[in-house]
């Protein structure tokens, strides 16, 4: 009875409805198998193919999103039991394009890879069907990519243009733009920046064609390199950047990440240590949530890299070493001598020799194995590091050794290769030039054909490429018309806050905001046409006062004035005085006037400087304040706000007013006035957590 038992469930088992899929169904899911792989591997796994054919293609793009997502178990687990199914000849080239980027991204076995990737290469390359042709290029842009990670340049330049060739044969603007990608990368390893760049904006052409956002991201960051390679680092700092927004706008964060350490580079190379440890920090941060364990060591090496050119070693050696931790766990060949080579730098800047050596020496026995500039790298720091232990005689010899290494010019692509690489280049422009020269005849022909009609046509071209002229030269005259006036305020004809902002980089002083009276509230109270007369004359007087030779109006009845930095006390108590002086003041409806002020730029920290809007905003803050010392004390008021050189930012730029009055109350920011100042002067924070004590403000009279 059990044993019937047992048939019957294995009977149910085997009778229960299995998801059936065709081969229309994996053509579609083929095309979301390199953007979405977790996707596909949801859709396909617990099914199976409606005939063998089917059950074969399935598998192979089940494989091949494991591949994508470097799910090396199941990658390698498919791959067999893909070896027990009956091939086709494409089935057998995509299987050997698995199979070589499995065994090369997850095992390292390059060399083997590549020769999987050239017989899948030469299998595919007989096949004439449009999916062959596609796996082809596929197959041939893996392997020229993994020739130029191994320096193979003439061969990996010879395949990529191959797999290029191929691409425009189908037409596939996806394809093409990879090819000239990869392109771009082999010229840039071997310092030819501006072929590399050619290549790097024809790919960047077609990337409309390409549907995974990472290859524009990617694409801007190379480009970015190559300025950055050739000394170019305002344009490597616009592509760097450029990539980070496109990253943060589609959440990739791991790439994020590798962006701001891109633009910690680029300041790395510029020697503004300072900035690059800010970046580096920030990709730091930013890899913290994803657990990558590798990734943040890497970034911790970039920092203290960085501390390392700043000469602060000790934080340089404690980043270093726990980057040196994970690079030892995993095995991580390519920064484990670059790492040890930076802490025994930091040793080096504590006077620590001996530390430095026990770092090196072990690299010492590997010295053969290692590329030339590695070797000279090493024995380099290793001569240094003798040196300082006392070792004179090592270091000499090491000195010496280092000496005579000499390093191969870069010209890794031999005659022929180069001849072979021309001919086909040559070839593709001959056609190129024969298509346009036939395009040319047939025009030619055309306009005999016409040529009655040529001459009238030519004028009529000729009168409406000067009637364009004309009116492009009016449309210039009209915007910059416009341009002018948007940047004056309409009744005072003077410059207006837009210009203000737009001049903060030329301006080196102290800022200025200036009311007079209750001027900038009298508009609904006296009327349009009084307001902005008092607002004419006050502009004049201001205007009068020759020392001043920058005068704003930020907003209707609120004036600017840009003075130098170390008569700026002088220049607010005479302008004061002046004003109290004014009868115009009693028509303003007030007794006295307030200025606030700030010093340009205002710059809380070496790492921070504000932008111009929250400059302006700290100006306005001044001047509330001012406004509330002359309400309370019944007379004319000034308050100057001074920051304190700090060597970490506090002043918050996206919550500029609540992290201000912070500074203030700690004495970060220093306030000078005419009178005392407490921190009632202005609004405290809503909640528990923010507010603070008031208390009395340390101040600097106006008399000091």
């Amino acid at each position: 009875m059990l044993r019937n038992f047992i048939s019957c469930v294995l009977w149910l088992v085997a009778s229960a409805p299995v998801l059936a899929i065709d081969l229309e169904q994996l053509a579609e899911l083929q095309q979301l198998v390199h953007t979405e792989p977790r996707h596909v591997i949801s859709v396909i796994d617990d099914s199976q193919g409606n005939t063998p054919s089917a059950e074969t293609e399935r598998l192979l793009l089940l494989t091949q999103a494991s591949v994508n997502i470097f799910d090396k178990e199941r990658s390698f687990e498919l791959l067999t039991q893909l070896q027990q199914q009956s091939l086709t000849a494409t089935q057998q080239g995509w299987y050997g394009l698995l199979e070589a980027t499995a065994i090369a991204s997850m095992k390292s076995q390059y060399e083997r890879a590549l020769e999987i990737y050239h017989r899948a290469s030469i299998k595919l390359a007989s096949l004439s069907s449009p999916q062959a042709m596609r796996l082809h290029v596929d197959v041939l842009l893996k392997q020229g990519s993994l020739q130029r990670y191994l320096q193979q340049y003439e061969d990996a330049i010879e395949t990529l243009v191959t797999a290029r060739g191929r691409a425009i044969t189908l037409s596939d603007n996806n394809r093409i733009a990879v090819a000239n990608q990869q392109l771009g990368r082999v010229n840039r390893s071997l310092k030819n920046y501006q072929a590399a760049l050619e290549h790097y904006q024809a790919a960047l052409s077609l990337a409309k064609h390409v549907s995974d956002t990472k290859f524009d991201i990617e694409l801007n960051l190379q480009i970015s390199r190559v300025f950055r390679d050739s000394g170019d680092y305002e344009n490597a700092l616009s592509y760097a950047r450029a990539a980070a927004d496109i990253s943060l706008e589609y959440n990739f964060t791991h790439i994020h990440a590798n962006t701001l350490s891109d633009i910690g580079y680029i300041y790395d190379a510029k020697q503004q240590y300072n900035q690059a440890i800010h970046y580096h920090l920030l990709a730091l941060d930013t890899l913290k949530p994803l657990e990558s364990p590798v990734g943040t060591a890497v970034a911790q090496h970039d920092i203290g890299s960085s501390y390392n050119a700043n000469g602060e070693f000790d934080k340089a050696l404690m980043y270093l070493n726990s980057a040196q931790a994970v690079f030892e766990q995993r095995q991580h060949r390519r920064y484990l001598l670059a790492n040890a080579q930076e802490t025994a730098t930091s040793y080096l800047g504590l006077e620590q020799p001996a530390q430095a050596l026990s770092r090196l020496n072990p690299y010492l026995e590997q010295l053969n194995t290692l590329r030339l500039e590695q070797q000279k790298e090493l024995l380099l720091l290793l001569s240094k590091a003798n040196l300082a232990a006392g070792n004179a005689n090592l270091a000499w010899q090491q000195l010496k050794h280092h000496s005579e290494l000499k390093l191969p010019t870069l010209n890794p692509v031999d005659q022929q290769g180069l001849k072979a690489i021309a001919e086909h280049q040559l070839q593709i422009q001959l056609q190129k030039q024969q298509r346009d020269q036939q395009q040319l005849s047939e025009q030619i022909e055309t306009l005999i054909d016409q040529r009655i009609w040529a001459l009238p046509i030519f004028l009529l071209m000729l009168a409406y490429l000067l009637w364009c002229t004309l009116q492009r030269q009016k449309e210039v005259v009209k915007a910059n018309a416009y341009k002018h006036q948007l940047a004056r305020q309409f009744d005072s004809d003077l410059p207006n806050r837009a210009a203000l902002l737009a001049d903060f980089a030329t301006h080196n002083g102290t800022l200025l905001l200036i009311q007079v009276g209750r001027l900038p509230y009298l508009e609904l109270e006296i009327g349009t046409r009084r307001f902005n007369q008092l607002r004419q004359q006050v502009a004049i007087r201001l205007r009068n006062q020759n020392e001043h030779q920058h005068l704003y109006e930020v907003s209707p009845g609120l004036f600017a004035i840009v003075t130098e930095a170390d008569r700026a006390i002088e220049a607010i108590e005479t302008i004061l005085n002046r004003i109290s002086k004014w009868s115009l003041l009693q028509d303003c409806q007030g007794t006295m006037a307030s200025i606030g002020a700030i010093k340009l730029p205002f710059q809380p920290g070496s790492m921070l400087c504000l932008d111009d809007e929250c400059s302006l905003e700290l100006a306005h803050l001044s001047l509330f304040g001012a406004v509330q010392q002359s309400n309370n004390h019944r007379q004319s008021a000034y308050l100057m706000l001074e920051p304190v050189t700090l060597t970490a930012p506090l002043l918050q730029p996206d919550a500029i007013y609540c992290s201000a009055i912070k500074c203030i109350n700690n004495g970060v920011i220093r306030c000078f006035s005419s009178h005392q100042v407490t921190t009632d002067l202005w609004p405290q924070p809503n909640t528990e957590k923010e507010r603070d004590v008031h208390t009395v403000v340390p101040v600097v009279n106006g008399s000091y």
